[in-house]
């Protein structure tokens, strides 16, 4: 089937013709000086100026411009339904999300980071919260004196505390040996170095993890040295558990 043709009134035609005139002279203008590299700083900016204004001068006759309209209407409409659309989805998958079995999981996950902080020996993970935003947070503390003190294997179990005591130690943590009072002198000191590895032991097991705060309490030997009591950390990523 064949195309409908455009017609033109008299003036319409002129007006079209000498339009497209100018701008064939400008575009051969600034091609040929782009070429010879003889384009001024001042032309640079006249010449496209002139093909703009002679190019609304076509539009105008060929209704261009309403056509550009309706095609930026369109688009924002397309957009428009698109993002109803996805918000439609969001709150699909945030309402839709099977709760059966959820407890369990969220149990599952809390073992695991209870399980990997008591095989470093510090026994203990407390205030553990999941957030709105899935989120994890708990206080990890510091109980090596407590280090498989629940076993049916005690002696072989000191043993292997005294073992792992001493893998601590060639890693470089810092024990409170100056508590002489103490038959167990399983404190960490709270130094920089020791928040330095700790730091990184919590971050190699979980990538996304951030500490929020540390908390420490003077030792019993000397008040004027401070123990870490515990370290109070986000896990921003579960996938990391």
């Amino acid at each position: 089937m064949e195309e409908p043709k455009v017609i033109f009134n008299e003036d319409q035609k002129a007006v079209l013709l000498k339009a497209l005139k100018d701008i064939h002279f400008a575009n051969g203008q600034l091609h040929e000086w782009v070429k010879k590299d003889s384009l001024t700083e001042e032309m640079s900016k006249t010449l496209p100026s002139l093909i703009e204004n002679y190019f609304s001068e076509v539009a105008k006759v060929l209704n261009y411009e309403s056509h550009l309209l309706a095609e930026k209407e369109k688009r924002y409409e397309d957009i428009r339904k698109a993002n109803i659309r996805i918000r439609e989805l969001e709150e699909k998958l945030g309402s839709g999300k099977p709760v059966e079995g959820l407890k369990e999981q969220l149990q599952h996950l809390a073992d695991k980071v209870r399980d990997w902080w008591d095989k470093e020996g510090f026994h203990h993970v407390s205030e553990m919260k999941y957030h709105s935003s899935g989120v994890m947070s708990m206080d990890f503390c510091f109980m090596l004196d407590h280090y498989s003190s629940f076993s049916k294997t005690p002696e072989t179990d000191k043993r292997n505390k005294k073992e792992h005591i001493q893998m601590l130690r060639d890693q470089g943590f810092e024990f409170a040996d100056f508590e002489k009072g103490r038959s167990e002198k399983l404190n960490l000191i709270d130094n920089p170095i020791n928040r330095t590895l700790l730091s990184k032991m919590l971050k190699t097991r979980f990538p996304s993890l951030e500490i929020h705060s540390w908390d420490n309490m003077s030792s019993y030997s000397d008040p004027d040295v401070f123990v870490i009591w515990h370290v109070n950390a986000y896990i921003y990523d579960l996938k990391d558990i």
